[in-house]
């Protein structure tokens, strides 16, 4: 990814690239507007005329294959002011009107467009919607923090829908009372209660803002915001971005092995891990697609970027909020894990605790009690210690505990079922007892078969 060291005096009427002389009478008015910090609206009005002109030409001979890379590296500069101030959750998560947010609503304005078209005129809008995607990928190539900054706006487009009551597809509530009428409570409901000690104090006054005005703890509150955001937005409401990720990812030269939104992840977290954390909910609830493809290098970064203080929210969050993070991938995760360093072992242990606990998944912890080493993974024995002994035993649980080579780990765990009710035990042994009995019988029986056949007299053996 690039950041090039180029200027707006690059496009001087005198040297507008020849890929956008479909626009060069707009541009010389833009570059005037931004270098003399015109208002806000000026420049808004300006960029919204400069990229439908563009939309109703992308379909025209003059548009080349370099119009995208070009246009993109001009709106790059004029919003490199905006992007240089980095991923400021006050700035990011703000409902403030900003440039960048100008160019990601006309974006979005025309990926659901185009998904709203009949499917028998959608070939009209198929050009137009080919040069959006590739105009933001060009732009996500020269700014690494674009695309997480879409999600971002996309998360908090959404909830002030719901806020002011104009998501006709959310069930509506109430607008948040908060101290903030720019933030719309969303800095708070996006944040978890999660601040580390960096960012404590940049959060502190917008936090103390919220609790004077809501009278509760600042923690409490956000927990229960995120968990009433999460069921009340919009399934599709991450579409426009789900769809650049897929062209990301289709057009991408890069190494295949290396997804766009993890690159996007990544450029959150390096800057502002407690950002990235706070939006895994929504990652994990709303681009389901794409975690289904990459929940292992989801949960690796989620782990190499939490502290303590991260983890204990998100357990709150998957025990409240009913997310799942490691899904149907738990074991395969958690198998993986074994190799990792002691202290990721056990942060990937409490998130499988807070999600893993319920009798149901028994079956997956005697599938994964054979795969373990009493001297190798004893941050795994140590968690399913406390996992197994709140759960009720099943003779595949207890099969499983009985016959690896676990030492007092198995007695360990035997010695508390059978306190709790022995009798259970006691009919657990045998139906366990009659099983190996049946293993051995059809062993044995196999084996005398095979016999049989070797000394068979037609010869055939």
């Amino acid at each position: 990814q690039r950041r090039p060291a180029y200027s707006l005096s690059l496009f001087t009427p005198k040297d507008i690239p020849a890929s956008l002389a479909i626009v060069a009478s707009l541009m010389p008015e833009i570059v005037s507007a931004f270098k003399a910090d015109a208002s806000l609206e000026s420049k808004v009005n300006l960029l919204q005329n400069l990229f439908l002109s563009l939309i109703k030409m992308s379909s025209l001979p003059k548009h080349t294959p370099r119009t995208a890379s070009d246009l993109a590296m001009f709106l790059w500069l004029l919003l490199q002011d905006e992007f240089a101030q980095g991923l400021d959750p006050s700035l990011v998560l703000s409902a403030r009107p900003l440039l960048h947010h100008t160019v990601f609503t006309l974006f979005a304005s025309t990926l659901d467009k185009d998904r709203a078209l009949k499917q028998e005129t959608k070939a009209e809008k198929n050009r137009a919607t080919a040069f959006v995607l590739e105009l933001m990928a060009e732009l996500r190539q020269l700014e690494p923090t674009f695309g997480f900054r879409f999600f971002l706006w996309s998360i908090v487009k959404a909830i002030s829908a719901i806020c002011s009551g104009d998501d006709d597809g959310a069930v509506k509530r109430e607008p948040a009372q908060s101290g903030s009428d720019d933030e719309l409570g969303v800095l708070g409901a996006m944040s978890g209660g999660t601040k580390s000690s960096k960012n404590k104090d940049r959060a502190g006054d917008q936090e103390d803002e919220n609790n004077s005005s809501n009278g509760q703890e600042g923690t409490t509150s956000d927990i229960e915001n995120s968990q009433k955001w999460t069921r009340l937005l919009r399934p599709d409401m991450l579409y426009a971005y789900d769809a650049l990720l897929n062209f990301c990812d289709a057009n991408s030269a890069e190494d295949l092995n290396v997804k766009s939104l993890i690159m996007d992840c990544q450029a959150c977290a390096v800057e502002e891990p407690d950002l990235f954390v706070s939006t895994v909910p929504y990652i994990f609830q709303f681009l389901r697609n794409q975690v289904d493809k990459l929940r292992l290098n989801l949960i690796e970064m989620i782990i190499a970027f939490a502290d303590p203080s991260h983890i204990a929210a998100l357990c709150t969050q998957i025990m409240i909020e009913d997310i799942e993070l490691l899904g149907p991938s738990a074991e395969s995760i958690l198998v993986n894990s074994l190799d990792w360093e002691s202290v990721d072992q056990m942060q990937i242990w409490q998130l499988a605790a807070a999600e893993l606990s319920q009798q149901s998944n028994a079956s997956l912890f005697a599938a994964l009690i054979p795969q373990l080493d009493v001297d190798q993974n004893s941050e795994a024995l140590s968690a399913l210690l406390n996992l197994l002994q709140q759960m009720e035993p099943t003779a595949d649980l207890l099969y499983a505990v009985l016959f690896a080579p676990l030492g007092r780990f198995s007695a360990a765990i035997m010695c508390r079922w059978t306190r709790r009710d022995a009798g259970k035990m006691e009919d657990l042994l045998r139906a366990v007892a009659h099983r190996v009995e049946q293993s051995t019988v059809g062993s044995a029986t196999a084996s005398d078969a095979h016999k049989r056949r070797r000394i068979d007299p037609t010869g055939s053996e």
